[in-house]
This record gives C-alpha cells, sequence and structure tokens, in this order.
C-alpha cells in the first residue's frame, strides 16, 4: 500500500468514525461522560489498532533497512518472520502483527523487532 492511498484509507476510516459518533450522538443526546468516553474508545479502537499496524510496520522498515543491532552494532540477519498479538486498549480482541525475527551475526542478539 503506498503512503497516499494509506492516507486516504484512514481519512476514510476517520470519517466513518465521525459520523458514528455523530449517529450514536443523536440516539443518545443526554449521555454522560461516562457513556460518551466509553462511545468514543469504542468507535476508535479500530482506528487505533490500524495506526498501530501501520506504525509497527515502519518501525519495522526502518530497522530492516538500517540491519545494525542496537547491542553492538554488528550485522543484523533476518531468520523468518513470528507473528505478534498486541491488546490494544478499548479492543477485546488483539491486534496480530506480522514481524521479522532478526538476529547479531557478532552478539546473537535477537530481535522481533523490539517493542
Amino acid at each position: 500500500m503506498t503512503e497516499q492511498s494509506r492516507s486516504i484509507a484512514q481519512a476514510e476510516l476517520a470519517e466513518v468514525a465521525q459520523a458514528a459518533l455523530r449517529q450514536w450522538q443523536q440516539e443518545h443526546p443526554r449521555a454522560t461522560l461516562d457513556e460518551i468516553v466509553a462511545a468514543v474508545d469504542d468507535v476508535l479502537a479500530p482506528l487505533r489498532a490500524r495506526y498501530i499496524e501501520e506504525l509497527a510496520q515502519a518501525e519495522e522498515t526502518a530497522l530492516l533497512a538500517e540491519r545494525t543491532c542496537p547491542e553492538c552494532g554488528g550485522r543484523l540477519q533476518q531468520r523468518g518472520r513470528a507473528t505478534r498479538e498486541v491488546l490494544v486498549p478499548g479492543q477485546a480482541q488483539p491486534t496480530r502483527l506480522e514481524r521479522a525475527q532478526l538476529v547479531c551475526s557478532s552478539c546473537g542478539t535477537s530481535l522481533s523487532p523490539p517493542g
């Protein structure tokens, strides 16, 4: 996905979220602050998960481009991929991220990328 198409997809998700919140507000005109916070969290959870996925992918891309061990400066080698689950606040199901597994050829440090 290109940066432009990613931005368009994010804008569309944001518009859908805004429309859902406007609809919710019309249906709940006398909502309490706690109810409003819960509604916003529910609507924004998928958007938050998407941002986390995209930012994690960008971090992985940067690490793969550098190929330098953060511990010793040695050369990192890719040793396959692994799936990592991240629990996003407000989301019932964890977000699944597929990440590169990297190993330093000098010190043996294993990364998948960190964080």
